[in-house]
């Protein structure tokens, strides 16, 4: 049998497994150790979006701390963001991942209303073969506005190395726009949650980063819109 494999996570422990039964299957092993809300908040919000039709990952088994998923194959977002430094077509192909990425967001807000992600980044969200996107890790979920998930999104495509690049401004803004456009984004507090969160990612990776760099990405987002 496979043995298990290690996936990337900061707060909790997660496989990916066979699942048994069936060949060629698998299952993500999600245990939340002693983060008993965090458990709690994904496990009312994957439920949630499932019953509401929203892409997530069906729920196999749930037995505290431990969620078991099934497998989705899929592309994270993240490792697509490289494409848009490869021209027109690679432009092309992340501006359909971030028009579905904002159906899946508008899905989300119809079904979750006031709570938000809290943890908005693109390697939570997968690019299913069928060009749709599913979201996956909920337990950061939190009362908010909408702008907040926006702004982290934009900011985390921008700012992925290479960092504030044409494209990615140019793909930040399309992100912006298309939020706009489904989720009637407050322009002002946008703004601020962007400076926010750029702040935010400078202590992070130890630098002071320019609040000056969020200004070509929202005057072209604004440009798109009117």
């Amino acid at each position: 049998m496979t043995a298990p494999l290690r996936l990337r996570s900061k707060r909790n422990r997660v496989e990916k497994v066979p699942l048994p039964g069936e060949e060629n299957a698998w299952a993500v092993v999600k245990d939340f150790g002693e983060n008993r809300e965090g458990y709690a908040a994904e496990l009312k919000m994957a439920r949630l979006l499932l019953a509401a039709g929203v892409p997530a990952a069906p729920i196999l088994r749930a037995e505290e701390p431990v969620i078991t998923y099934r497998w989705l194959e899929g592309v994270p977002l993240a490792d697509l963001l490289g494409r848009a430094e490869e021209g027109p077509e690679g432009e092309a192909l992340l501006r359909r991942a971030m028009e579905a990425l904002c159906a899946w967001l508008e899905g989300y807000r119809a079904a979750a209303g006031g709570i938000i992600l809290g943890d908005a980044h693109l390697r939570n969200f997968l690019l299913l073969e069928d060009g749709t996107v599913a979201g996956v890790d909920f337990e950061c979920c939190r009362p908010g506005r909408p702008e907040e998930d926006a702004a982290k999104l934009a900011v985390f495509t921008a700012a992925y190395d290479p960092p504030w690049t044409p494209a990615k401004t140019r793909l930040a803004a399309f992100l912006l726009g298309e939020c706009q456009r489904r989720l009637g984004l407050d322009w002002g507090l946008l703004e601020e949650e962007m400076a926010r969160e750029l702040a935010a990612m400078g202590r992070r990776r130890g630098k002071e980063m320019d609040p000056a760099l969020l200004g070509p990405v929202l005057e072209l987002a604004k440009e798109n819109h009117r």
